[in-house]
């Protein structure tokens, strides 16, 4: 006779189903001590200084209940996708309690992490903010959004070029200001880039194009520095010292203030903020004669002149206007989108011959620069005439 598995009996099913939901909560606190490791492991060295990872961790369980006990409360519609999981929770405690507790003792903000009162506001304060800032938002419709082939392709190019930008950064001689000079600007240039492509991804096209007006500036920079090689990225340099200047003279020596002063008195008609922001490019014959403001010098040097208009339309944007109801907000974004791609282009270009020239004693680094850009220049290409298109046609 075969022998019957007999069901097991109700006590020893409960006792399973114990087991199994114990298991089941190893298996879990697990998973989420392992998220919690990577948030944290994201979080700037600054912040840790300051911000306890044991203190994180007492106050996320609380907040995470808060949060969902609020989604319910209000009928919230919301589905799996759009709740908020711990990688946006832990860093809103950290960056919460840095900011409040950062200027103090450590004494005293050892002694805070532990009031039930402060602990209590934070955890209220944080769900307050994660329910409004990430579900009730009133965010513009974006005509694109960050997983656009325009968003994500020139990021990973910027990206790849800052990569490179560190690591010849060992090959660099801190008496070598050129080489400096362009490296950490054309450094600060794709971090700009990356401004203007999130901005443009949120669906803010005019305060793109605004700080487009400023990185166009950072372009056109580049472009002279690297083109008129002999003494323009010292004179760049030692003109920084004037910057001050233009906004507080009082609490700047009067040696400095005499030094402009007679600077200024060898150029007939050039005014302080016209020094300040161009001065350095005084050494360059192909000015003289030249009102001083951007457009004559800077834009002028850089072969920049054609594109003069789109750097003055940002400008309305700058103060009140019906500009801002009445502009067409697709129109707008190409405008933008295009006009970075171009900057992008042109400082990629410099970078290009920058590398080429510069960094002999570089080879690994060069030939990684050279053999990967390839793939990016090309896939950029083939999106920039995309754009280029769109352009054209949105002018007709």
């Amino acid at each position: 006779m075969n022998n019957i598995q007999l069901l097991p009996s109700p006590a020893q099913l409960q006792k399973e189903m114990e087991k199994m939901a114990k298991q089941l909560n190893e298996m879990n606190a697990d998973l989420l001590n392992k998220e919690f490791e990577y948030c944290w492991s994201k979080i700037s060295n600054d912040v840790k200084q300051k911000v306890k990872k044991n203190f994180v961790k007492e106050l996320l369980p609380f907040v995470r209940n808060n949060y969902f006990n609020e989604i319910n409360a209000r009928k919230m519609n919301l589905v799996m996708g759009d709740l908020m999981t711990d990688r946006v929770i832990i860093p809103y405690i950290c960056a919460e309690h840095y900011f409040r507790t950062s200027h103090m003792p450590d004494e005293e903000r050892a002694g805070l992490q532990k009031n039930n009162e402060y602990r209590t506001k934070i955890v209220n304060d944080i769900t307050s903010k994660i329910l409004l800032n990430e579900h009730s938002a009133i965010n513009p419709n974006s005509v694109t959004n960050r997983f656009s082939p325009e968003i994500t392709m020139m990021k990973v190019y910027a990206v790849f070029i800052n990569s490179i930008i560190l690591r010849l950064k060992d090959y660099n001689n801190n008496n070598d200001i050129r080489k400096n000079t362009i490296c950490r600007l054309i450094f600060k240039f794709m971090s700009m880039i990356n401004a203007v492509l999130d901005l443009l991804a949120d669906g803010y096209d005019t305060e793109a194009l605004s700080l487009w007006r400023s990185l166009h500036e950072l372009e056109c920079t580049i472009i002279v520095i690297q083109d008129y090689e002999e003494g323009v990225a010292e004179s760049y340099v030692e003109h920084l010292k004037y910057l001050p200047l233009e906004f507080d003279e009082d609490n700047v020596n009067n040696e400095l203030i005499n030094e402009m002063n007679n600077e200024m008195k060898k150029y007939k008609g050039i005014t302080k903020p016209q020094f300040i922001n161009f001065g350095w490019l005084l050494g360059i014959e192909e000015i003289k004669g030249h009102r001083f403001n951007f457009k004559e010098t800077l834009s002028f040097l850089a072969n920049q002149n054609e594109r003069y208009e789109a750097f003055k339309f940002p400008s309305k944007f700058i103060h009140p206007s019906a500009v801002h109801i009445t502009i067409n907000r697709g129109s707008c974004y190409i405008d933008c989108i295009y006009q970075t791609y171009q900057s992008f282009l042109n400082i990629s270009n410099c970078f290009d011959i920058f590398i080429g020239n510069e960094y002999e004693n570089a080879d690994i680094v060069r030939s990684d620069y050279l053999k990967n850009r390839n793939p990016y220049n090309e896939a950029l290409m083939e999106i920039y005439n995309i754009l280029l298109k769109r352009f054209e046609t949105s002018k007709k």
